[in-house]
């Protein structure tokens, strides 16, 4: 029986190997190349939103936490690296040109509005903000071009809306007072919850999630009240019609609202503003009731039964 050699590899063997293992691991890609450091550094709404989405697989499958896989749903791509001093401007304009590559896009009344906003987008100077009248400009071109009942362009259009919240190129209005904030949020979310329907695909449902839950993180456009129901009545309605994977999405979104919501009123409750904090606790008491309304309704069918446990799922949250 010939020997074992069972003495250890010289030193310069396990400089050769460690070289070889260091060299194979550098031409390996990793899953979290794809998500740049300054995506954990920066905008907290943005981690939040990446974080809710599915980790990607390769060759174009989506692969769940628990390692299953299906095929990806076509949906907007992650914001890159913004430009030093156009926090989201950049983006919008590309959403904007997108929009204008569509079928719809080049109809007559959405392309004279559409190039209008373009060219006002152009023309702002490194981080000047917008006046009143600019933002009503880019809120209506959106609704317009979530009203053309396109999905192809309202998944561009939502994509939009998350942008410009997300960046937060909506926080600093010229000559806006506090209350046109919350209008523009309400606008907004009517916009959002406006592209939802049944029938609507699942990219459609998945940028709807994301600019709903983009707005009610705003602390600045401040949706509240019924605005801020019609979110979550809509994502509820958003987590019946869709698959199992957008429902993943969407039931960790809902999570995240909820904790926002009562959140706010904790912080509120430590500050001086009485109204805002009586206003925050209305909230909270509204969202419950919603959702203790959600977990009481009837039905067997395994929508309602899956309504029902998501809604107590969330109560318990609360």
């Amino acid at each position: 029986m010939a020997a074992v050699d069972l003495q250890p590899a010289g030193e310069g063997h396990l400089a050769e190997k460690a070289s070889m293992e260091t060299q194979s691991i550098q031409k390996t890609p990793t899953s979290t190349e794809s998500i740049s450091s300054s995506m954990l550094t920066t905008d907290p709404q943005r981690l939040l939103i990446h974080a809710l989405r599915p980790y990607r697989g390769s060759a174009g499958k989506v692969t769940a936490p628990n390692g299953d896989t299906r095929n990806a749903p076509p949906a907007a791509s992650d914001p890159p690296e913004p430009a030093q001093g156009l926090p989201g401007l950049v983006f919008v304009i590309g959403a904007i040109e997108r929009l204008q590559a569509t079928r719809e896009g080049r109809r007559r009344e959405l392309a004279a509005s559409l190039e209008r906003v373009q060219q006002m987008l152009r023309a702002k100077a490194r981080g000047q903000p917008l006046a009143r009248g600019e933002a009503e400009d880019v809120v209506m071109v959106l609704a317009q071009a979530c009203g053309t009942r396109s999905s192809a362009v309202a998944v561009v259009a939502l994509d939009c809306v998350e942008k410009l919240v997300s960046f937060r190129y909506l926080d600093q209005i010229t000559g806006a007072e506090p209350s046109y904030y919350e209008e523009v949020g309400a606008r907004l979310v009517r916009v959002a919850t406006g592209c939802f329907s049944e029938g609507a695909g699942e990219a459609v449902q998945v940028q709807v999630v994301k600019a709903l839950f983009a707005l009610v993180s705003s602390a600045r456009l401040g949706v509240r009240g019924a605005a801020m129901l019609e979110a979550v009545r809509t994502a509820f309605g958003v987590f019946t019609a869709a698959g199992l994977g957008t429902q993943t999405i969407v039931e960790g979104t809902l999570t995240q609202m909820v904790h926002l919501v009562l959140a706010r009123v904790a912080t509120e409750s430590d500050s001086d503003d009485e109204a805002v904090g009586d206003a925050r606790a209305r909230d909270a008491f509204a969202l419950v009731r919603a959702l203790c309304k959600l977990a009481m309704r009837d039905g067997a069918d395994p929508r309602a039964v899956r309504t029902r446990c998501l809604a107590l799922a969330l109560v318990r949250v609360a």
